[in-house]
């Protein structure tokens, strides 16, 4: 296990320090790209050996092939308690927004790794993605620092049935299993009362949508599969999880979009004026 020691080692020490320097989200960050650091270790260490070879293990004995596979799982499951335990109260709701899709691209990503080196990784893979799908529906907020509305926000969601949440920093507003999260600077808007009413209208996601974002994120692993354990390997699983991430970022914004009411389509491309302008002064990129 000295490609996970090594890469384990190096990939959270250097998650710490940037997060004492740029703050918990760089830490987040970078600790999700970990697998991928002890991918190329052990591919540095076992990739290209031949022959009738087994390296022994605490765990038993495998090929170089398996344990290439092996340890990068391991280092997702490292990384996914890591992740837990760090990420709670890191991000405010736009950045929560993006961090959410971001972690779903990765752990695809990570799955897809492990999957290259030892196809049978496939299935625990597919497995743990159940599990954590099973742990985001029964508390879907974990990492978002926001506080409960007040006042007459509170009293509008309060009438859709939903449960509200805001902060200071953010100009989104989002429906999530049964809570509205109100960015603190929609304030600036004008028409923000229109814009809460809208989405608190629109439909949650259906089960169908969940489904077939699940099966893109998940792209890495046959992918995986098909190419085999290798560096090149792991840079075309890196392209296509990002690819990944903007779509799903894409699809969701248009399903969104075309599930609202037909009153609030002039009022919605207002917004998104404003919020595209808004990012813009701040130096931001938007998809919307």
């Amino acid at each position: 296990m000295i490609a996970l020691a090594l890469g384990a080692i190096v990939g959270l020490g250097l998650a710490f320090l940037l997060g004492k320097v740029k703050g918990g989200k760089s830490e987040v960050a970078t600790t999700l790209a970990v697998p991928l650091m002890v991918y190329e270790v052990a591919e540095g260490i076992y990739g290209g050996w031949s022959g009738n070879v087994f390296i022994a293990t605490p765990l038993g004995d495998f090929t170089p092939k398996e344990i290439i596979g092996l340890e990068t799982f391991l280092a997702l499951l490292v990384v996914l308690v890591c992740v837990h335990f760090r990420v709670r109260g890191t991000f405010e709701i736009d950045g929560f927004i993006g961090f959410s899709t971001f972690f779903w691209a990765m752990v695809g990503f990570g799955i897809g790794l492990s999957a290259s080196g030892w196809s049978l990784l496939a299935i625990p893979g597919l497995i743990l993605w159940g599990i954590l799908m099973w742990i985001s529906r029964r508390n879907s907020l974990v990492g978002l620092r926001a506080t409960p509305c007040t006042d007459g926000l509170s009293e509008l969601v309060s009438e859709s049935g939903l449960r509200c949440l805001t902060d200071e920093e953010s100009l989104g507003v989002y429906r999530i299993n049964g809570y509205l999260l109100v960015g603190g600077k929609i304030g600036n808007f004008p028409q923000w009362r229109e814009i809460v009413r809208c989405i608190a209208m629109a439909p949650e996601q259906r089960t169908v949508q969940g489904v077939i974002i699940g099966l893109i994120y998940l792209l890495p692993v046959p992918a995986g599969i098909i190419l085999g354990d290798g560096i090149v390997t792991a840079l075309a699983l890196l392209i296509l999880a990002v690819l990944d991430y903007l779509t799903v970022a894409f699809l969701s914004v248009r399903v969104f979009q075309r599930a609202l009411p037909e009153d609030c389509r002039e009022v919605m491309d207002e917004y998104k004026k404003f919020i595209k302008e808004s990012k813009k002064r701040e130096g931001k990129r938007v998809i919307a």
